[in-house]
Order: structure tokens, then sequence, then C-alpha cells
């Protein structure tokens, strides 16, 4: 879900705060899992709960969440994968169409002469 939100993220469709209130969210959460973990969720420990609220909380920032009923029942049970396999599909409809991409291989970028610095010219342009 996280690639999802990277994806939109670098299409530019994510409304970000601003950097105080997003050391401010950063700080509050660390507040809040170690006073719920007891600080041992920097140490290898994994909470399922709270890895599914995060899922939950990528989720809603690109206005795709899935039911309430079957979050709970993932926060409480096994997860269901198939519940998110909308989800791909829904955010690239929404998401504006790109221009056409570089081939493989390549940086979409002329070419630069490492030595000199400028731009490579083709030899039949020379």
């Amino acid at each position: 879900m996280a690639a999802l939100w990277i994806g939109a993220d670098l299409a530019e469709a994510v409304a970000l705060p601003g950097p105080e209130a997003m050391r401010r969210a950063v700080v509050e959460q660390l507040a809040f899992m170690d006073g719920a973990t007891d600080t041992y969720h920097c140490r290898d420990t994994k909470i399922i709960p709270f890895s599914m609220h995060n899922v939950d909380e990528v989720l809603a920032d690109l206005d795709l969440n899935i039911g309430a009923t079957v979050r709970a029942s993932h926060w409480l049970g096994a997860v269901d994968p198939a519940a998110y396999r909308r989800m791909t599909p829904s955010l690239l409809r929404r998401l504006p169409p790109s221009g056409p991409r570089p081939g493989p291989g390549s940086t979409g970028r002329a070419p630069v002469d490492s030595f000199s610095g400028n731009e490579e010219v083709p030899s039949d342009l020379r």
C-alpha cells in the first residue's frame, strides 16, 4: 500500500501537510507507539493491529478505504488480500495520464559528455 501512496505522491495527487505538521505527526505517532508497546515497537516487534492501522491511514490519504467491517476483521483476525485487489486500478483511474516513458536503460535526458559536462552531439551531426 505504501507503493501506491508513493506513486500517488510522485504524480502530485497527495496533499501533504507542511513540514512542521509532518514533524508533529511523527513525534505524536512515536509517543503513541512508545506508550502502547512499552517502547518495544523499535525492537523488531511486529504488532499486527498497528501495522494494519498504518495500511488504513495510507488508504485514507488516498481516499481508497475498504469497508469498516473488513478493516475491523483484519485487525482482529487474518488479513484477506482480496480486499485490496481493487486499490491499484482505482488509484490509476484517478491519476492524470503520464507522458511517453523513456525506453529501458534510458534516463529520458540527453546524454552528457562526462569529460566536458556538455551534452553529447551525435557523430552524424558533428
